[in-house]
């Protein structure tokens, strides 16, 4: 979450757009918005960004709230280069066995290593 101030700053941004509130408690509602939903002060330029690419009027706080997990970052896990089971992507082979019809069927799997865990 960011601070009201950080989100006022960015909020700001759409002032020019058609359909910005007029009133303060239109302005509050997107500011609002828009700390609740941006993780981090790069998060939320990345959703002002993105919103001035798709659209030519000002964001709802509705609008926000679509749009924001659109442009969350992907996290970030680090796995171990040096591990003999993922070699560091973060995903190992396996196999499960079913039974079906009275015959053991092996199947291959993927799953998450815990090397990064």
């Amino acid at each position: 979450m960011i601070t009201k101030s950080e989100a006022a700053q960015r909020v700001l941004r759409f002032s020019g757009l058609p359909g910005f509130p007029t009133t303060e408690e239109g302005q509050d509602e997107l500011v609002d918005a828009m700390r609740e939903l941006a993780e981090d002060a790069d998060h939320a330029d990345r959703m002002v960004r993105k919103w001035w690419k798709l659209s030519s009027f000002c964001p709802t706080p509705h609008d926000l709230y679509q749009m924001a997990p659109s442009v969350r970052p992907e996290p970030t896990e680090t796995h171990d280069a040096d591990c003999s089971e993922c070699e560091g992507s973060g995903w190992k082979r396996g196999t499960v066995a079913r039974t079906i019809a009275g015959e053991t069927i092996t199947y291959p799997t993927v799953e998450r290593c815990e090397c990064g865990a």
